[in-house]
């Protein structure tokens, strides 16, 4: 799946990253990973987790939150749903 200049693959059911020479940025090692947003990319692990990375795949926002929206302005919604 292309993603904004990268190209999103799957291997035996987790996502990794790699730019258009086919050049891997990052192995899979994610449940899903969200659009290039302002620089970032949301990403769940594969507990479910949502965090954030940059597109070299070194981890910005930790793999703590429930949800986590779409970047705007380098702003984004975040939520923990077990700490209401």
């Amino acid at each position: 799946v292309y993603n904004s200049g990268y190209i999103t693959f799957t291997k035996d059911g987790s996502s990794g990253l790699m730019d258009p020479s086919g050049k891997i940025i990052f192995q899979p090692r994610y449940s899903s990973i969200a659009d290039v947003s302002d620089g970032l990319m949301i990403v769940t692990d594969m507990n479910y987790k949502y965090g954030a990375i940059d597109v070299a795949g070194n981890e910005k926002i930790p793999y703590t939150f429930d949800y986590i929206g779409d970047f705007s302005g380098g702003v984004a919604f975040a939520d923990d749903y077990t700490k209401g």
